[in-house]
């Protein structure tokens, strides 16, 4: 009995080692890899690249305004009367001196003729005084007139010679009364508006026109104070409008303010555009690229291929058949592209559409045929 007793006990020793073994067993299946699962890797990932190249890269700052015209006149008449004409109509294109409106100038033709008339008079009267008195002056010298008599010629001559200069200003007064009869165009451009009709009478000072000079146009737009120390004039600016999308015009800046807008804090500036063809119209709404800095042998690619993560950038590159993740120093970014300080070297190939579904040394099939 002692010798079953015996064996029952090693029976339950080897059962009970047995169990904790198979425990132990499991518990190593059940207990995760601490490798990195790599099986992924393998699985081909169809991206696109585009092979990096050193080109020139331009700053670029991006500013939206107003299209206004460069003069922007309100014509007044300076005379009165009654408007027998307009000589052009809203649009037109008018050289300068052109007429536009013809007011009723019978009175002042009159008026020059008289005006006229008087100044042939007083002329005859001038030379005839002036006669008189070099003939006094000589029967004087012989003692065959008095001095007394001579000073009252030569203040009759002096009389006459003012009468001459009152006429002659008289009949300058009167052609320009004539002339201001005509509104007549202080620069080529076109007419914009009208303010009176004809059959209507006129006081002096009435406004009777509304022109514009729009070659060249401008634009005027502000500039952040960052900004302001890079513009000068004569920088070269893209200009595009909503009308003409499919057109730039160049520009020039012009002017560059000194002082900012109290409530916007942004700096104007002046853009003039050629409009020969008159393609620009004041009121369209225009955007405008200034270049700030260019950058020749620069190294950049399209910003969507670059990863932010708060201060660090990162890229992948396609080596071989792998998709290699580096480490990026960015610059200046225009249009969509960024400009990468460090990092990258012409001839490398950047993912540019897949990067989302990589990882680090992700096998990759490359597609370059992409617009």
């Amino acid at each position: 009995m002692k010798k079953v007793a015996n064996l029952t006990v090693v029976l339950l020793l080897v059962m009970l080692v047995l169990i904790v073994g198979c425990n132990g067993n499991k518990d190593k299946q059940d207990t995760p890899a601490l490798l990195p699962d790599t099986s992924g890797l393998v699985i081909e990932i169809p991206v696109a690249g585009l092979k990096l190249d050193a080109k020139e890269f331009n700053e670029i700052l991006t500013v939206t305004g107003i299209l206004e015209a460069k003069f922007r006149s309100l014509l007044s008449s300076e005379t009165g009367g009654r408007v027998i004409s307009w000589d052009a109509e809203i649009g037109d294109l008018l050289e300068a001196g052109d007429v536009i409106l013809q007011l009723d100038d019978e009175l002042a033709r009159l008026g020059l003729q008289q005006a006229e008339a008087n100044l042939e008079s007083a002329r005859i009267s001038a030379e005839k005084s002036g006669l008189d008195y070099q003939r006094f002056q000589e029967l004087q010298k012989n003692g065959d007139m008095s001095r007394n008599e001579l000073e009252s010629v030569k203040l009759a001559k002096a009389g006459a010679d003012a009468m001459l200069i009152a006429a002659e200003a008289t009949v300058g007064i009167t052609r320009r009364v004539l002339k201001e009869t005509q509104i007549r165009m202080p620069y080529k451009g076109r007419l914009s508006g009208k303010m009176i009709e004809v059959g209507q009478s006129l006081i002096p000072g009435s406004p009777v026109a509304e022109v514009v000079q729009i070659n060249p146009i401008k634009l005027k737009v502000g500039v952040p104070e960052e900004s302001i120390v890079q513009i000068h004039p004569g920088q070269r600016v893209i200009v595009n409008t909503v009308g003409w999308q499919d057109q730039e015009f160049i520009g020039r800046v012009t002017a560059v303010g000194i002082a900012a807008d109290m409530s916007s804090r942004l700096f104007p500036i002046e853009v003039q555009i050629p409009n020969r063809g008159g393609a620009l119209i004041p009121g369209m709404a225009a955007s405008g690229e200034i270049i700030l800095k260019s950058h020749q042998n620069a190294i950049f690619m399209p910003r969507n291929a670059v990863n932010f993560n708060g201060d660090k950038a990162t890229a992948y590159f396609v080596r071989g058949d792998r998709a290699i993740q580096k480490q990026i120093e960015t610059g200046a970014s225009n249009n969509g592209m960024v400009m990468i300080e460090r990092g990258a070297a012409p001839g490398d190939t950047v993912v540019i559409i897949g990067q989302d579904a990589l990882k680090p040394n992700q096998k990759v099939h490359l597609n370059m045929d992409v617009d």
